[in-house]
């Protein structure tokens, strides 16, 4: 994936998987992402967060991709968030399709580091 870098982070819960997302979740890198978060539906597993706080852009394909992975998770019964800050720079993409209203976003205060 040469736009995104994928990070698990391990949780004291038993089987809920945290993934960083940073980059761009576009294109064929996004299709990439769900394929490889949709392995993790075949183990046993209590939970799902995806942390795009740090991600740049999305694309359509980045937010069909996370729509489909919120589909397949809530048929398993599968909670699942959606990690962004206050400030998301691509929120108004999301808005447009109006998957804000379907899609579990939790937001978080936007950090304010000099860069």
């Amino acid at each position: 994936m040469d736009q995104i870098s994928i990070q698990i982070i391990p949780q004291t819960e038993r089987d809920h998987y945290y993934l960083m997302v940073e980059g761009k979740l576009c294109g064929m890198d996004a299709i990439r992402f769900k394929n490889d978060a949709q392995k993790r539906l075949s183990q046993p597993l209590d939970g799902m967060t995806i942390d795009l706080s740090k991600l740049k852009d999305i694309d359509l394909t980045g937010i069909n991709m996370l729509t489909m992975l919120h589909k397949d998770l809530k048929k398993l019964n599968i909670p699942f968030a959606i990690i962004v800050t206050s400030n998301c720079p691509f929120m108004d993409k999301i808005k447009e399709t109006k998957l804000h209203r379907f899609l579990p976003f939790v937001f978080k205060a936007a950090s304010h580091r000099n860069v």
